[in-house]
């Protein structure tokens, strides 16, 4: 088990390690060298999508317009009486949608003809957080009964329970390989190995843990926490398995607890949001705001980012609200009753938004057409 100072008394140039003797040695590296691009600038850009048929042209831009104007294309009518979370599979055929207080199903949709086929119990109590792997054979739940389970979704059944947190699990990522598991929690972070379900490492901090982000090369963890601390931990592997290395300190933070984190698709860039009302665009290899932030008027309770543009959805109690990174612009504020909606995900294509609430409803949107734009016709039948 181990207990590292968290996010306090490092400085620009802490040092870190990999534990476990000289075999396990890391490459030596400061964060100085990380901001100057030492470590990110092999991190090259991933297409979530597998393909480019919504950048045609390059023209991500019209896919940022599209936002002006989102349409509700489909409504889905759960059994959960709240929604508490929502994700995509990566194919974008399964909705997956977590309940709320004193109702933890989880439904899966197939979003090709909207139906449900499946409902999965193994939580006590809120779904607060729901990840696919991104080989789409298991979805991972996590909940405030400090439980993590595993589910096959071949089989529709339970693969593992975790039990080692003790306390709310409020935030997941995977490795883009599928193998491996980090949980945030509010009595820290823990690591699991996901092909031979068992915990790998443990991190005890300071103060709970809000968000984690796993950059698109699966090299680097961004780890959130209550005070609005933003640090980065290496998960990198030297033929064993991966351990938590030292942290290293960032100058990136908030005057408030970090909501969410998401990386860029290309890894350059570290989105954040938080209860301090702000969202901020990192650059990783300068240490600098690489485009003006954003402030709300309310705190912002999580942060979607679009996976093919650099647009965003934010929940709050003002409602949701889509975003253009580039120009801190507001693009569009859903004119429906949201002021209760929590969850948010973006498809993996980037075309639709599946929000859901205080209310069992499911809202999916797509955004609305531009007259003469090739670039957001679709081919998928499912919308």
């Amino acid at each position: 088990m181990t207990r590292l100072p968290f996010f306090r008394n490092f400085g620009a140039d802490r040092r870190f390690k990999k534990p476990g003797g000289s075999r396990g040695l890391l490459a030596v590296l400061t964060l100085s060298a990380i901001l100057a691009g030492g470590a990110i600038a092999s991190v090259g850009a991933v297409d979530p999508t597998g393909g480019d048929r919504l950048r045609r042209d390059g023209d991500l831009s019209a896919i940022a317009a599209s936002w002006q104007n989102p349409e509700r294309v489909t409504t889905l009518e759960g059994e959960s009486n709240t929604v508490e979370s929502v994700a995509f599979s990566p194919d974008g055929t399964i909705l997956a949608v977590g309940g709320g207080r004193n109702d933890p199903r989880i439904e899966l949709w197939n979003l090709e003809n909207n139906k449900r086929f499946q409902t999965l119990k193994g939580h006590k109590n809120r779904v607060l957080e729901l990840d696919f792997t991104p080989d789409g054979r298991t979805l991972v739940s996590s909940g405030d009964d400090a439980i993590v389970n595993l589910w096959n979704l071949e089989t529709g059944k339970l693969k593992h329970t975790f039990l080692d947190h003790f306390s709310n699990v409020v935030s997941l990522a995977i490795t883009p390989d599928s193998h491996t598991l980090v949980s945030g929690a509010l009595d820290g972070l823990k690591l699991w190995d996901l092909l031979d379900p068992q915990p790998l490492d443990s991190v005890w901090p300071f103060q709970p843990i809000y968000s984690v982000a796993i950059s698109p090369d699966g090299t680097l963890l961004a780890v959130g926490d209550r005070e609005g601390a933003i640090a980065l931990w290496p998960l990198q592997q030297d033929g064993e398995a991966i351990r938590f290395s030292e942290t290293i300190a960032t100058p990136f933070r908030h005057e408030a607890g970090i909501t969410s984190l998401a990386f860029s698709p290309d890894g350059r860039r570290l989105v954040s949001a938080g209860l301090d009302r702000a969202i901020h665009v990192w650059n990783l290899q300068t240490g600098q705001l690489d485009a003006p932030s954003i402030r709300t008027r309310s705190p912002l309770r999580s942060l979607a980012l679009n996976p093919v543009a650099t647009i965003a959805a934010t929940t709050s109690r003002d409602g949701i609200k889509i975003w253009n990174l580039t120009d801190a612009t507001l693009l569009a504020e859903l004119s429906e009753d949201v002021t209760g909606v929590v969850a948010i995900a973006w498809s993996p294509d980037g075309e639709r938004l599946a929000t859901g609430g205080l209310q069992r409803t499911i809202e999916i949107w797509h955004g609305g057409s531009l007259p003469g734009s090739e670039v957001l016709a679709t081919t998928d039948a499912n919308y």
